[in-house]
């Protein structure tokens, strides 16, 4: 071959040459069930990323055994999954579980919005995904765009969705399942987390358990404990509303109240007419003693790389507290700034 940059005859080599001289047989490195396999870090949503150590023998299991038989996976599946490749389902259903059981995969690298917010659904139309794999937040984010984007494209390939990382509040599912999958596909979700945190749920009338949210995002509100999870749910029922985040704030009678964030879909106006619109939806789907105390515009919420929401950042902006501690996993801090000059003084 051409040679374009300066040939060191001690430490280069030519790639054709040491090929041609490879066996195709690679004999794999056998290890002890309990050594390690990769160290890992929570996303630091709730506080300092944790450092977790995870051994061969255990996690290449399950995560083999999960990714065949959560997703049925068949051997002429094409499989998405669309997490960051360096976050714990990244390295579970991107890796590991497929690579275990030879499947056919689609890497990505990007956001769903760029260059255009059909990106998604051009790749599946491409590469003929039939499992598809995503996180609740890409779900509202892509929602906020609507139905068009997703109509120039064929869909039809895909027979399971799947959703990761978050509780998917009611809204985002239905239109995940009705839009997205057509009424055809069956909804896995798994709710994979990164360290074991207790969980709330409640079970409705037909037997489904519904997963409201983790114990430290319960509010006492007079002795009433909340859901933030489910107030959520009902502010983004409303059709200005794409995405939505519930903290507690201080209060002196009532101990602790609801401070609330949303973000509003494409050419919605903020204004008191929205504001008492959303109070009165949430009094109606839950009752009174949720009406929330403070509802603020929000044009982003503090995520992480990995797209969980940093409720902690929210928190301290409620309450003013500017000593925000480390934000070395957030993705965009001017998020931080812009809601601070945002917040709200008073009660709604």
């Amino acid at each position: 071959p051409v040679v374009q940059i300066p040939w060191d005859a001690a430490c280069d080599v030519c790639w054709e040459e040491v090929m041609g001289q490879v066996s195709e047989q690679c004999e794999p490195e056998w290890l002890d069930a309990e050594d390690p396999l990769f160290i890992l870090y929570t996303s630091g949503s709730t506080s300092k990323p944790k450092s977790l150590l995870h051994t061969v023998a255990g996690y290449l299991l399950y995560t083999s055994l999960t990714f065949k038989y959560v997703f049925d996976h068949q051997p002429d599946d094409v499989y998405w999954c669309t997490a960051d490749i360096g976050w714990i389902t990244g390295h579970s259903y991107i890796t590991y579980g497929p690579l275990a059981n030879g499947a056919t995969s689609v890497l990505f690298e990007g956001i769903p919005v760029y260059p255009h917010a059909g990106r998604f659904w051009e790749v599946i139309e491409k590469y003929r995904v039939t499992k598809f794999y995503t996180a609740p937040t890409a779900i509202r984010l892509l929602m906020k765009y609507g139905k068009e984007p997703l109509q120039k494209y064929n869909l039809s390939s895909l027979r399971i969705l799947g959703t990761v990382g978050k509780p998917i509040n009611p809204e985002a599912w239905l239109w995940y399942y009705e839009v997205v999958g057509q009424k055809r596909c069956p909804v896995v979700d798994t709710f994979w987390q990164t360290e074991t945190v207790s969980v709330c749920c409640r079970r409705d009338r037909d037997g489904y358990y519904w997963i409201t949210g983790r114990i430290d995002d319960m509010i006492n509100v007079s002795g009433h404990l909340l859901s933030t999870a489910e107030i959520e749910s009902a502010l983004t029922e409303h059709g200005a509303v794409a995405e939505a985040a519930v903290v507690s704030r201080p209060h002196t009678v009532k101990g602790e109240c609801l401070y609330c964030f949303v973000t509003l879909k494409d050419c919605r106006e903020f204004n008191r007419t929205l504001v008492d619109e959303l109070k009165r939806r949430v009094r109606e789907k839950i009752g009174p003693i949720a009406t929330p105390d403070f509802i603020q515009n929000a044009p982003g919420l503090p995520k992480t790389r990995s797209g969980k929401i940093m409720r902690r950042v929210l928190r301290q902006i409620a309450r003013n507290e500017k000593d925000l501690g480390d934000l070395s996993t957030l993705a965009d801090p001017k998020v931080v700034e812009v809601l601070f000059s945002q917040r709200c003084e008073t009660a709604a």
